[in-house]
C-alpha cells in the first residue's frame, strides 16, 4: 500500500509545480488610465450621480440661451451700421492632447524562448523515462503485496502501462528544472523577462495573472485526479489461479470476480498474436468459461519465463478443469471461440 500512495502522491502533487512558479513570479504593474478612461470608469461606476448632473448642467445652460431678454439687446446707430465690417478674427486651432498611454518598450525576448525550447525537450523526454522506470519500479513492488496463488499475472511492463502519465509528469516537472536555469540565464534582467513574457500573452497586472494561474489550477486538479485514478486501477490488475478458483481482478473493477475450475470450457495455447494487421510470434494463454466469459493473457500479461515453469502452469490447468490443452497459431483459428 506504501508504494501506491507514493505513486497517487506523485500524480497529485507534481502538476501543481507550474502553478507553484506562476505564483512566485515577478508581476509587471498596471499600466496608468488616460482621463478618458478615468472620466468613462467614474460613469460606469456611478451611472446615477454622474449623468444626471451632466443633464441638469446641459438643460441650465440650454435654458439661458433661450430665456435672454431682448428688451436689454441695444439697437446699433447709423454709423455702426455703414462701417465695413471687420473680418473675423483667425482662430488657432487647437492642438489634440495625446491621450494614448504611455507604455514602457521593452525589448524582445524572444532568443530566450528559442533557447529554452530544446532544453524543454530534453529535459521533458528525460523526465518522462525517469517518471517511467520509477513508476514501474513501484507497481513492481506493489505487485508483492497481492493475494497469494499458486500462480499470480501482473502486468509484465508497469512502465509502458504509464506511459502517457510519465509525458504529462515530464512537461511539469520541467518547470522545475527551467525555472532556476532561466533565472540564471538572465540574472538580474530575470524580471524584466517575466514582463515581457506576461505582456505577450496580455495579462494586465496580478488580476490578469491570477485569472491565467486559474486555468493552471483547473488543468493540474483535472489531470492529476485522472493520472491517480489510473494509478489505482493499473497497480491493482491481477489474475490468480488459487487451488479452488481463478480470481480475476478487472482493469476497470472494484473486487475479483471468482471462477471455478469446473466453469472453464476451454483452455487454449497460441504461439503467435494479431497486431493490427501484422501477426507476430507471442505465447497466450486463453481461457473460455462457461458463461460465455473468457480471459487471455494478451499483451499485457506474461506467461512464465522459463520452459519449466510453463509447463507447470499448463499442467496445473488441465488437471484442476479437466480440460484438454488446445494448441494453435493464432485464437481466431480455434473453432467455437
Amino acid at each position: 500500500m506504501l508504494y501506491l500512495l507514493i505513486a497517487v502522491g506523485i500524480c497529485l502533487l507534481v502538476p501543481w509545480l507550474p502553478v507553484l512558479l506562476l505564483r512566485l513570479a515577478p508581476v509587471r504593474p498596471v499600466p496608468p488610465l488616460s482621463a478618458e478612461d478615468m472620466d468613462r470608469l467614474i460613469v460606469q461606476l456611478n451611472p446615477k450621480r454622474v449623468r444626471p448632473a451632466t443633464r441638469k448642467q446641459t438643460a441650465e445652460s440650454s435654458q439661458q440661451t433661450i430665456t435672454t431678454p431682448r428688451q436689454n439687446e441695444r439697437r446699433p446707430n447709423r454709423a455702426e451700421v455703414d462701417a465695413p465690417a471687420s473680418p473675423p478674427a483667425e482662430r488657432t486651432p487647437a492642438k489634440p492632447r495625446d491621450t494614448r498611454l504611455e507604455r514602457l518598450t521593452l525589448r524582445s525576448y524572444q532568443w530566450v524562448n528559442l533557447v529554452i525550447l530544446p532544453v524543454f525537450i530534453v529535459t521533458m523526454l528525460g523526465l518522462a523515462i525517469g517518471w517511467a522506470l520509477l513508476f514501474n519500479f513501484l507497481g513492481d513492488e506493489h505487485a508483492r503485496t497481492f493475494p497469494s496463488g499458486v500462480f499470480v499475472f501482473k502486468p509484465a511492463v508497469y512502465w509502458a502501462i504509464f506511459g502517457v502519465p510519465s509525458v504529462f509528469l515530464g512537461i511539469f516537472g520541467c518547470a522545475a528544472i527551467l525555472e532556476p536555469l532561466t533565472r540564471i540565464l538572465l540574472g538580474r534582467r530575470y524580471p524584466e523577462y517575466c514582463y515581457w513574457e506576461q505582456a505577450r500573452r496580455g495579462l494586465a497586472g496580478p488580476v490578469g495573472v491570477q485569472l491565467y494561474g486559474r486555468r493552471f489550477v483547473v488543468f493540474a486538479v483535472v489531470l492529476g485526479t485522472l493520472m491517480a485514478l489510473w494509478v489505482v486501477l493499473a497497480m491493482n490488475w491481477y489474475v490468480r489461479l488459487t487451488e479452488n478458483e481463478i480470481a480475476i481482478k478487472p482493469l476497470f473493477g472494484i473486487g475479483e470476480q471468482l471462477h471455478p475450475y469446473n466453469r472453464v470450457q476451454q483452455i487454449v495455447l497460441t504461439s503467435h498474436t494479431r497486431v493490427k494487421q501484422d501477426v507476430i510470434p507471442s505465447e497466450g494463454l486463453h481461457l473460455r468459461f462457461d458463461d460465455g466469459q473468457t480471459w487471455s493473457t494478451g499483451q499485457s500479461f506474461r506467461l512464465p519465463d522459463t520452459p519449466e515453469e510453463r509447463k507447470r502452469l499448463l499442467e496445473f490447468l488441465c488437471r484442476k478443469t479437466g480440460k484438454p490443452l488446445t494448441q494453435a497459431k493464432l485464437i481466431d483459428n480455434v473453432p467455437g471461440w
